[in-house]
């Protein structure tokens, strides 16, 4: 197993890339006549990676609560322009993950 951390300025990630659906806004799949349907690209990792915790910056700091045993990753639209619709605005990889 990797260990990474947020921020890394260079990370190669090996995996099998794939696409999902799932519900989105309003319910989150509570009311999935409703709720909007979400489309993401994965990889799928080769090999397992964690994301050690660290102390939060600002109250609801998702980032810092840290994972183990990842098995997929969600890339960043950025990484491919054709799949961003035409409500999107301008989207920016963050964190080692996505680099």
């Amino acid at each position: 197993m990797q260990l990474f951390t947020f921020g890394d300025p260079e990370t190669v990630l090996r995996g099998h890339i794939y696409t999902n659906y799932f519900y989105g806004r309003s319910g989150y799949g509570k009311t999935p006549e409703i709720d909007e349907l979400e489309h993401a690209i994965f990889l799928a990792l080769e090999t397992l990676i964690s994301i050690p915790a660290r102390a939060p910056r600002y109250e609801g700091d998702f980032d810092s609560i840290g994972c183990a045993d990842v098995r997929s990753v969600q890339l960043s639209a950025a990484f491919f322009p054709a799949m961003i619709g035409p409500k999107s605005g301008p989207i920016s990889p963050g964190g080692g993950l996505y680099s």
